[in-house]
């Protein structure tokens, strides 16, 4: 298990997460992370619906396990995880470049539509 005791920027963060086999996380940002780094994750559920979208979304093959899952259940993600490392670990890089594009495509969209004037002369 790796931790930080320092602040790591952008860049630095994800470069360690690289370097890792698999990340397991029951955290929205640390899975975004993991995917960009392009390291399997074992996705855990939380208390939103965040991770859960995320991963479908990025057609991800592994289901997000239950917040209270069963160690056996979570050994057995962790053995598909080690065993298929390669093939994951392209599959998430390639979630994240799609994934990344397309917000960057819906940002645009905002932003050509987005009109300031609209918002400061509607109603009070």
């Amino acid at each position: 298990m790796t931790t930080f005791n320092h602040f790591l920027d952008y860049e630095e963060l994800i470069s360690k997460i690289a370097d890792f086999e698999l990340v397991v996380t029951d955290r929205y940002h640390a899975t975004i992370f993991a995917m960009l780094a392009g390291t399997p994750v074992v996705p855990i559920d939380s208390n939103t619906f965040k991770t859960r979208g995320l991963m479908d979304l990025a057609e991800y093959p592994l289901p997000v396990l239950p917040s209270d899952v069963d160690i056996n259940e979570l050994r057995k993600q962790l053995d598909y995880v080690i065993a298929n490392q390669p093939e994951l670990a392209t599959r998430v890089a390639d979630a994240a470049t799609r994934l990344s594009s397309l917000a960057a495509i819906s940002m645009q969209a905002l932003h050509a539509d987005w009109n300031p004037q609209s918002v400061l002369s509607s109603d009070e």
